[in-house]
């Protein structure tokens, strides 16, 4: 702005809220990590991609884990198994596809919730 004296004066301008980092794009292949207080699981896919979903299993709400042996995401207390690409039910008693968590691949390496 310019004041009446032509000088410059500065005005506070409202920052826009950073979102943080919940990983890299260096983040190793067919690998995952929980962000989100624990309450989400990021994978990264043997094909490149990323995908986030919530870690509460359909079944009975406990927490599901990635598992790179398998490439899939498992129950550990009901064996419920979810394909990681789309999170539809594979097997075991839970009844619906898990969550999905929409995430952003950023141009400077970071993934953010989006």
């Amino acid at each position: 702005l310019q004041g009446g004296n032509g000088n410059m004066k500065t005005q506070n301008q409202p920052v826009a809220p950073q979102t943080p980092s919940i990983a890299s794009t260096a983040m190793p292949l067919n690998s995952a990590r929980v962000f989100n207080n624990n309450k989400d699981l990021l994978i990264h896919l043997p094909n490149g991609n990323f995908v986030a979903y919530d870690r509460s299993c359909t079944h009975e709400g406990v927490f599901v884990n990635y598992n790179p042996g398998t490439k899939t995401i498992v129950c550990p207390a009901h064996g419920a198994v979810f394909n990681p690409m789309n999170g539809a039910v594979i097997s075991g008693p839970a009844p619906t596809a898990i969550a999905s968590v929409k995430i952003r691949v950023n141009a400077n390496g970071t993934i953010t919730m989006a």
